[in-house]
């Protein structure tokens, strides 16, 4: 079992494949930074969309 507070670059990667369906290893460091915070970003905003 994961658990995410003990493996956040893991659960972002993940999240990064999944939602982008991007290859996270193939970023720089700045690019992965931007592309987590855009996936924050749309998390947010479907969870104000869901509590709506």
């Amino acid at each position: 079992m994961v658990v995410e507070d003990e493996q956040p670059i893991r659960i972002l990667d993940a999240q990064l494949r999944y939602f982008f369906h991007i290859d996270p290893d193939l970023l720089n460091d700045e690019q992965w930074a931007m592309r987590v915070q855009e996936l924050n970003w749309i998390r947010k905003q479907e969870a104000k969309q869901n509590q709506a």
